[in-house]
């Protein structure tokens, strides 16, 4: 009698070649999960290198505007007028106004007046300058400095009269002498880097009539 084991056909296994639908999905759930945390990936580098121009932008304005304030204050004179004789510096809480002699490759050679004050723009003050020849009936139009700040104040340290001891005041006016330090403070509003405060010496201390 034949061998009925050999007359049967060889039987496949259970499972057929290739994936099921179960694997299937498994695997393209993987897939979304790793393209949802590249796309994630790329938009966190994004907004990393977003801000770190944000702060390197604000770095260099921030650079400027003082580079720009101390290089005007610290060329301050103290030029003297009237009687009893004063000093020509009108200093406030803010505003300031110094007396300074042009640089020499000016085309302007002379005496010039530098303004800085604070205007008001919405909810925000910007910090503004004019710099003219000194004795124009006519001032320039105020220029912007530096804008977005919620507060912008001067402040001044020195004795006054002579025998009081030194300390900051709000302002500095008709003096027989120039401040020792002029100190600009800038506030921002909330979310905006800080900026520090600038404090400058006035570097001249001879008297000019």
């Amino acid at each position: 009698m034949p061998n009925r084991a050999c007359q049967e056909p060889t039987r496949r296994p259970a499972r057929a070649a290739g994936f099921t639908l179960l694997e299937l999905l498994v695997a393209m759930s993987v897939l979304a999960l790793v393209l949802a945390l590249g796309v994630a990936g790329v938009r966190l580098g994004a907004i990393g290198v977003g801000r770190a121009e944000a702060v390197q932008n604000g770095l260099e304005e921030l650079r400027v505007v003082h580079t720009f304030v101390r290089d005007r204050i610290a060329e301050a004179l103290p030029v003297i007028e009237g009687e009893p004789p004063t000093v020509v510096f009108a200093g406030r809480s803010d505003s300031l106004g110094v007396v300074a002699i042009f640089p020499t490759q000016s085309d302007m050679p002379g005496f010039r007046r530098v303004d800085f004050g604070v205007a008001r723009r919405g909810v925000v003050y910007d910090l503004v300058f004019t710099e003219m020849s000194l004795g124009l009936s006519s001032r320039p139009v105020p220029r912007v400095l530096a804008t977005g700040f919620s507060s912008v104040r001067f402040a001044y340290f020195g004795a006054k009269p002579p025998d009081e001891r030194p300390r900051w005041h709000d302002e500095w006016e008709k003096q027989g002498a120039l401040p020792k330090l002029v100190r600009l403070s800038f506030d921002r509003h909330s979310g905006i880097r800080p900026w520090p405060p600038l404090i400058v010496a006035p570097a001249l201390d001879r008297e000019i009539r």
